[in-house]
């Protein structure tokens, strides 16, 4: 029996407040649904996402990042330390029978792949962790961001990699600071990129697995994505106060 009403839609996002640091619960909204009972199928999901609604303002080279909000133990969230730094999110909650799951990744127009399901449900949701309005609206992120998103059987053969990106929350610290990061639902591997013109970044040691990121003397063993093994990232600065960084989960 199949339920399929809701299969595109679109919503109207607003910046939020200012300096918030995780999205509230109330503040996700439904843009599209599918239901299929007894036929689990993967889906693809089209996502565009614009300003005001023109066409001439579409945001498919621009990512809000997710940000990691999320705690687990002793983590701190790595939500973004810029005055006009502005997060978004989709979420993907799908599953079929009493079985479900939850990803989520950056807000950026794209064609995302779901695994087979019977169910599923495309969330998206804005919040600003900065808070300097006036950089923020320098920036073009002031203005509401309207999401569409359109749900199809089938995967899509060329399809848009989920990436979680979370900044830093280092401006200033001490020498050789630390944190740890809980990692996104879904993320099988991730790196850790400099934020920072290279002569003044820090080197980082990530783990686990043992990595280095010495983005100075643009040193990196081993290099590209490392695989996620733990449900946690500890990232240990060397050196001065640390550079902002960034880490991005890919998920799956």
């Amino acid at each position: 029996m199949a339920h399929d009403s809701n299969r595109s839609g679109l919503v109207r996002l607003e910046r939020g407040a200012l300096s918030t640091l995780a999205p509230s619960t109330t503040g996700w909204k439904t843009i599209a649904s599918a239901s299929d009972e007894g036929k689990p199928v993967s889906r693809t999901v089209r996502v565009a996402v614009s300003r005001q609604g023109s066409e001439s303002e579409q945001l498919s080279n621009i990512r809000l990042p997710c940000g990691v909000w999320w705690k687990l133990g002793s983590s701190v969230p790595w939500v973004g330390e810029g005055n006009a730094q502005c997060n978004g999110a989709l979420r993907f909650r799908f599953g079929s029978g009493a079985a479900s799951r939850t990803l989520v990744c950056d807000l950026a127009s794209g064609e995302y792949v779901v695994p087979s399901c019977e169910h599923l449900y495309v969330d998206a949701v804005r919040y600003t962790p900065g808070s300097d309005a006036a950089a923020i609206a320098a920036l073009g992120l002031d203005k509401p961001t309207e999401v569409q998103a359109e749900v199809s059987d089938g995967a899509a053969s060329d399809f848009t990699p989920m990436i979680c990106t979370a900044r830093s929350t280092w401006g200033v610290g001490g020498a050789d600071a630390s944190a740890v990061v809980a990692v996104p639902q879904g993320a099988y591997a991730f790196d850790l990129y400099s934020d920072s013109p290279i002569g003044d970044a820090n080197a980082f040691e990530v783990s686990p697995p043992g990595a280095l990121r010495n983005f100075v003397t643009q040193v990196c063993q081993p290099y590209g994505p490392l695989p996620v093994v733990s449900n946690t990232i500890t990232v240990q600065a060397r050196g001065a106060a640390p550079s902002a960084a960034r880490l991005v989960f890919f998920v799956r």
